[in-house]
């Protein structure tokens, strides 16, 4: 019995801006209920499920993935960085500096109201 495995090599694209290379299109949904992707934060990375879940799926990421106090410390450190990066946005948008793609659409995709509402979680 012969069996074989064909492994594709990761080429990226030079035309596409997010460096990501893979030329998917970011904009569809997900099947795990987070949404569209924002380029801002690492694609597939904690913090990023985190800032755009809802807060029904951040409640079961939790229950699922946090099970221990130091991890359930460490989702609460990153809600606290992601809601400084917003501040931190907010600032420049009062100081009358316009911001960059991936930094609108993550300003347009994230509520510092439910970042509230899932620290208090």
């Amino acid at each position: 019995n012969l069996k074989t495995v064909v492994v594709f090599p990761r080429i990226q694209d030079e035309n596409s801006n997010d460096g990501s290379g893979d030329g998917d299109n970011d904009q569809g949904g997900s099947s795990s209920g987070v949404g569209g992707s924002a380029s801002f934060l690492p694609k597939g990375s904690p913090k990023e499920m985190i800032a755009l879940a809802s807060k029904t799926v951040f409640e079961s990421m939790v229950k699922s993935r946090c099970q221990t106090w130091s991890q359930k410390k460490g989702c609460m450190a990153a809600i606290g960085e992601i809601k400084t990066t917003l501040e931190t946005l907010e600032q420049k948008l009062l100081q009358g500096n316009p911001l960059a793609d991936a930094e609108q659409t993550f300003y347009d995709q994230v509520s510092s109201t439910v970042l509230e509402e899932k620290q208090a979680y």
